[in-house]
């Protein structure tokens, strides 16, 4: 049996734009949601060839920077998963959705 790596990080690194396309299922990116998280697909991120020209695509469809920089380092991790979940811990390398000092980045 294989056991794939996965990341989990608190969804206090999610913007609202992000938690809008992830309860929708409008999000640009393979996501499963339970009660209190989202779980996305960053198997297609783990491959560096072609990495950056994916997640240029997460960002031309609305994601938020904070979004982006999390699939970016659980792909470059191996992880094949990654969970923003509400009691998981703050990941202190990845910036915070809700930080007033970082207002939405401009459209």
């Amino acid at each position: 049996m294989t056991i794939l790596c996965f990341m989990d990080i608190a969804t206090a690194h999610l913007r609202d734009r992000d938690v809008t396309l992830l309860a929708n299922g409008r999000s640009p990116i393979e996501c499963s949601r339970t009660k209190f998280s989202y779980i996305v697909s960053t198997a297609p991120y783990i491959e560096a060839d072609g990495r950056a020209g994916r997640l240029d695509l997460l960002r031309s469809n609305g994601m938020s920077e904070c979004f982006v920089a999390a699939v970016r380092k659980a792909a470059e991790n191996g992880c094949w998963l990654l969970r923003f979940e509400q009691e998981a811990d703050v990941d202190e390398e990845l910036e915070l959705g809700w930080d007033l000092d970082h207002p939405e980045e401009p459209e």
